[in-house]
């Protein structure tokens, strides 16, 4: 009884400070990169990042992602997507984000689509309905839409992406997330992103801007490893990816902030 009452007050923090809907990491590589690489991820992962990413896909894939946050069960996150590339029209995905448990639930369903309009230059589109399910309250939904580009300037590869961009109200009003993000060739095995997000929440655009930093280091023909730095909130992050011949993938992450254990997640991708 008394951590269910802890885990309520919990979730009834979090909502009042982060808003329903909040920015949540489905990507392990995002989350080893604490929030960087929104110019970097460009398979399945990418869908709740930056839609545009998804138009570098050039096969079929599969996703599956778990974790939860300071390791409470209540506070799980499960993200499965599906994308498909059509060659001259661009790549597909649908996915669906679930959030929390029991007494409080979100629950995202998505419908993506993803081109390149010009050389070097995509364009992405996320279509989702938003759903949530607290204990004793009706049952809220909303549509909302997220749109991300993506393109090179001075051999930097650059990305934009708007979340929530009509900002919609299911129980109270869904902030906008804008990121932009920047990739740099360090080496032929190392990179490194940076990345500036900011929540815009009821109009609200003088907070902090969060200052995102990442790295990504290849140390084998199938082995990755990953590590971040980001400042609001702050966190520390790392992880690595490890492929299974030329159909798998295992994605492994963990992210710290000051005063809460750490969150752990695997992710599994599968090529088709």
């Amino acid at each position: 009884m008394k951590k269910k009452f802890f885990i309520l007050i919990l979730l009834c923090f979090l909502i009042s400070v982060y808003a329903e809907f909040e920015e949540t990491d489905v990507s392990v590589a995002s989350m080893a990169l604490a929030g960087a690489g929104s110019a970097f991820i460009n398979d399945a992962q990418c869908i709740h990042i930056n839609p545009a990413m998804l138009a570098d896909l050039k096969k079929g894939q599969i996703y599956s992602f778990h974790t939860q946050a300071f390791s409470i069960d209540e506070l799980s996150t499960s993200f499965n997507a599906m994308a498909h590339y059509i060659p001259r029209m661009g790549a597909f995905a649908v996915s669906s984000l679930d959030f929390g448990k029991n007494d409080y639930r979100e629950n995202t369903y998505s419908f993506t689509f993803a081109t390149n309009m010009f050389e070097n230059s995509n364009f992405g589109i996320n279509i989702k309905q938003l759903r949530s399910n607290i204990v004793n309250t009706d049952r809220a939904s909303a549509t909302s839409f997220d749109i991300g580009f993506t393109g090179v300037l001075a051999n930097t590869d650059y990305a934009f992406s708007v979340k929530n961009l009509n900002a919609p109200t299911v129980n109270e009003t869904v902030p906008r997330i804008l990121q932009l993000g920047f990739k740099m060739k360090n080496s032929e095995k190392a990179y490194t992103f940076f990345d500036l997000s900011k929540v815009d929440s009821y109009g609200d655009i003088k907070g902090k801007v969060s200052i995102r930093l990442g790295k990504f280091f290849q140390l084998g023909d199938n082995f990755y490893a990953m590590c971040g730095y980001s400042s609001n909130p702050y966190r520390i992050a790392g992880g690595f990816k490890f492929e299974i011949g030329s159909k798998w993938v295992v994605d492994y992450a963990f992210s710290a902030t000051k005063d809460l254990s750490p969150a752990h997640a695997v992710a599994f991708r599968m090529n088709i």
